[in-house]
């Protein structure tokens, strides 16, 4: 099972739905794409994993990767570059995080805001993903009229 696989029936699962339900939500007429892409034979686009982020209130990220980057622990960065459609971040290395600080007992301001720069990211990824659903949606519907 791959990895977005894993994650899409994790999503499911803390949905409570069963894949029947789960295509129905997505607009599939049956369970046999879901049980594609949990069993990894194969796995959705990209349209599809904004959906399936959607209904199952997770990121693509989450999807994808099987966890949140804000939650690793990062204790050496280097050559950092976040890029998005509206620009990039670019830190260049290295910094070496010290997260035992005597002087913040523990408190590490570099790490909420390497945690911070990430999450912000992401943010802009979701909503640069929404964009490209919804302009799909007006051309369609332009189609239709």
């Amino acid at each position: 099972m791959s990895i977005v696989g894993r994650q899409i029936a994790k999503a499911r699962a803390a949905k409570e739905m069963n894949q029947s339900e789960f295509a129905l939500a997505l607009g599939f007429k049956n369970k046999q794409t879901v049980s594609n892409w949990e069993n990894g034979v194969s796995e959705p686009d990209t349209l599809t994993l904004v959906k399936i982020s959607e209904v199952c209130g997770v990121t693509v990220d989450w999807l994808l990767k099987g966890d949140s980057p804000a939650s690793n622990n990062v204790q050496n960065v280097e050559n950092m570059n976040f890029s998005s459609g509206t620009g990039s971040v670019t830190h260049r290395g290295p910094t070496n995080i010290n997260s035992s600080s005597p002087d913040h007992k523990g408190y590490n301001i570099q790490d909420d805001l390497i945690s911070t720069i990430v999450k912000l990211n992401q943010k802009i990824f979701d909503l640069e993903a929404e964009i490209k659903v919804l302009k799909g949606e007006n051309q369609r519907l332009k189609k239709t009229n």
